[in-house]
């Protein structure tokens, strides 16, 4: 390139190398061409794409209609066509465009040899098609710019290819209704007064003219389409569409910053304010580079605006952006999206949707889940599980001990978050939820060795959590917070303090921990405003059958507070058991499904099998599991004899008021001695329905006097899903056999 190319093009070099490398973003008009347009609301969106030559009038067409539009480009030279094709979708972004000017052909006409074109006309011709095929994909109003002229003397071009080049492309403009500016015509007159000698550039001066008909094209485009209502002002940066209720709105912004680490050196937060007036913040995350972006899910309908406010202030790309966007209702098929997230029940003893409609957890253990699976197979799954009836998936969010992939973070002190890793997991998270389930994250797993719950620092813990937060929890989700883990004592001061200092006292979604086995935890977590649920686990033993059916299970759920009782890790099925050393088959996992769900006021249960929380793809001893048995492969456990109970247990529970129901064991006079033949009894207040469970058959002597005379018996086979009638309750007591030896369970009433 000649020496006057290089004085007129060397306020861009610099900018194009920063591109390339770290982009700097700002805000207004910035002093230079290739830096990063930030979105002031109220404007249109504009996008210019070509060459230097665009490069030259991009600057004035910004200032010609900095009142009405904020003018982006595409932040290099687009060059031929070929180039065009491989960049146009980076160039396009995520957002929408209300015009998108546009130009290829110096490139293409370019001869690298004599008489040899960069881009040959045909070849030309058939990548513009293209180009415009997918321009008119984005709904804008396309605005060609013809290529302007070549003069004698430039090098590496021929001035007679121009017109030829350019015929080509108004004849595929005219073939689809695009808008010509002719700044060939514009330029022609006026080469001596605004073109170099021998030279395809422009004079400042040059380019200031340039810029004249493409503002004038621009303005009368955006015009049209403001008289049609079809600007993009009234969404935020360009939304593709309103966000519906309960689903997930997200907005991006740019830092004009560099950060040695951001998650701890910044803070960014997002304040929504909803069509009532009513104040919500959130935390945005960083998602790598100097992008940072904020998800919400509003519970308005109507006009949502927001504002971010970084602990930065002099950072204008995080700090003072402004937006917009709708929210409409729901009214797609997905119960779960349109019942809204998960909240406690008036009476504090199960979960509920928002709109007050009871929520039966009925969880499955995908541990590795999300970290290991394929996409397709973790869609398959999440279909199967679905059709199983349950309603909500429990997976690690973190590294692990049973875990060796790419980690979440590296750095033990001051953490740095790896925002490939979650990148990597998004579409699975938000795949939970369009499956109709819930999501149900363990932030951190607290075993010990490298789990993040062990070897963080509770500075860097909080900091994790927050960042998970903020990225999954505009999801409809219930936060585990920690897996597994030892939580009492002065490790209960430590959890109080991290569960605080990422949920707060108002958190967005329940929370809970998931204790280590046969831990009772309620006492040192169940007055924190941040603890939803009191989990525990019974484990994966045989014998300690007692701590379940006569322990805190069944005896501390009438303690203060109240909150909703959940077994979130029971046997997992075909894992060995730690004493017998056998592994549980699907009766096992029935007693102990049914066991939870009847000790404690009726408000779910999480199902395991060993093949699909390590998400074996092959038969497979876990990792850091040695004992626990060989795991079958994912898509052979999922279709296991355990998994067809839960189908029956979900149908089962589906068909009756199950909210209602209350341990009560004087239903059974005749309770055995043996914990393993325990028969759990619970029944609702006003005494309509009633839930027996028997583990081995076997006779009942029941007492009726809390029941409503004439309601139906029925024996349900859980392992069938099939019913037996078994009369009616006709006295106060009643003396009652199953049809056989298998365990049953024994409903009374609640038909309808």
């Amino acid at each position: 390139m000649c020496t006057a190319i290089l004085m007129v093009l060397s306020a861009y070099a610099p900018a194009q190398r920063r591109a390339a490398t770290r982009p700097a973003v700002v805000t207004g008009y910035p002093p230079n061409v290739f830096t990063p347009v930030v979105d002031r609301p109220g404007l249109a969106r504009v996008l210019l794409i070509g060459d230097s030559i665009s490069i030259g009038y991009t600057l004035p067409v910004r200032d010609g209609l900095k009142d009405i539009a904020n003018v982006h480009r595409a932040l290099e030279n687009a060059g031929p066509t070929t180039r065009g094709l491989e960049r146009i979708d980076e160039w396009l972004g995520e957002g929408r465009w209300d015009v998108i000017h546009f130009n290829f052909g110096l490139h293409d006409l370019k001869q690298l040899q004599p008489g040899q074109r960069q881009v040959p006309l045909d070849s030309y011709e058939g990548n513009l098609k293209r180009l415009v095929a997918r321009l008119k994909q984005t709904g804008a109003t396309l605005i060609w710019a013809t290529t302007t002229p070549v003069p004698e003397g430039a090098a590496q071009r021929d001035p007679a290819d121009v017109p030829r080049y350019n015929e080509t492309a108004l004849r595929i403009m005219r073939e689809n209704n695009i808008t010509v500016n002719d700044l060939y015509s514009f330029a022609s007159p006026r080469l001596a007064e605004i073109q170099l000698p021998r030279n395809v550039h422009y004079t400042p001066e040059g380019y200031a003219r340039l810029a004249e008909p493409v503002i004038e094209a621009i303005r009368k485009a955006l015009d049209q389409r403001r008289a049609a209502g079809v600007l993009t002002i009234d969404s935020e940066a360009g939304a593709a569409a309103p966000t519906a209720k309960h689903e997930v709105y997200e907005a991006k912004l740019s830092s004009v910053r560099e950060y040695g680490n951001p998650v701890i050196d910044v803070e960014l937060t997002v304040v929504f304010t909803s069509p009532s007036g009513k104040s919500t913040p959130r935390r945005a995350f960083w998602d790598g580079s100097n992008v940072w972006r904020v998800r919400f899910s509003p519970d308005e309908i109507g006009k949502w605006s927001w504002e971010s406010r970084c602990s930065d202030v002099e950072n204008r790309g995080l700090h003072g952006q402004r937006g917009l966007f709708r929210c409409v209702a729901y009214t797609g098929p997905n119960l779960l999206r349109a019942r809204g997230p998960l909240k406690l029940s008036a009476n504090r003893r199960h979960l509920v949707h928002s709109d007050g409609t009871p929520f039966f957890w009925l969880a499955d253990t995908a541990w590795n889940g999300v970290l290991k699976a394929r996409a397709a197979h973790w869609d398959a799954y999440l279909a199967t599980r679905k059709s199983q009836g349950f309603t909500a998936v429990q997976f690690v969010a973190t590294q692990w001990r049973a875990y060796d992939g790419e980690p979440a973070y590296t750095a033990k002190n001051d953490i740095r978050i790896n925002p490939e890793f979650f990148r990597r997991l998004d579409a699975k998270v938000k795949a939970i939820n369009d499956a109709g389930l819930v999501a149900a994250p363990v932030m951190m797993w607290a075993v010990g060795g490298q789990d993040p719950g062990h070897e963080l620092s509770e500075k860097d813990a909080i900091v994790l959590g927050r960042y998970l937060c903020a990225r999954w929890g505009a999801h409809n989700v219930l936060w585990i917070l920690a897996g597994d883990g030892a939580y009492q004592g002065q490790r209960a001061e430590r959890w109080r303090r991290i569960g605080q200092a990422i949920f707060g006292d108002r958190p967005s979604r329940p929370a809970t921990l998931h204790p280590t086995g046969l831990q009772w935890i309620a006492g040192e977590f169940g007055r924190e405003p941040w603890y939803s649920i009191i989990g525990y686990q019974s484990a994966h033993c045989e014998k300690p059958i007692a701590w379940l059916v006569n322990g805190p299970p069944a005896t501390e759920w009438k303690k203060p507070p109240v909150l909703p009782v959940i077994n979130l890790e029971p046997n997992y099925e075909a894992h060995l058991a730690c004493d017998t050393k056998r592994p549980f088959d699907a009766l096992a996992v029935r007693r102990a499904l049914y066991r939870s769900l009847l000790v404690s006021p009726t408000a779910g249960v999480t199902y395991g099998h060993h093949g699909i929380w390590y998400w074996a793809e092959k038969p497979e001893i876990p990792l850091a599991h040695d004992h626990s048995g060989t795991a079958p492969p994912w898509d052979q456990a999922i279709e296991s004899e355990g998994a067809r109970s839960v189908r029956h247990l979900a149908q089962l529970f589906g068909s009756i008021q199950w909210w209602t129901l209350v341990p009560d064991p004087t239903l059974v006079e005749n309770q055995p001695d043996d914990p393993m033949l325990c028969a759990p009894a619970a029944r609702s207040e006003d005494g309509s329905l009633a839930l027996i469970y028997l583990p081995q058959g076997g006779n009942l002597e029941l007492n009726t006097r809390h029941l409503k005379q004439g309601l139906d018996i029925r024996w349900f086979d859980p392992s069938t899903g099939q019913y037996v009638p078994g009369g009616k309750v006709s006295s106060n007591a009643l003396s009652i056999r199953p049809p056989s030896e298998g365990d049953y369970v024994l409903v009374i009433g609640g038909e309808g």
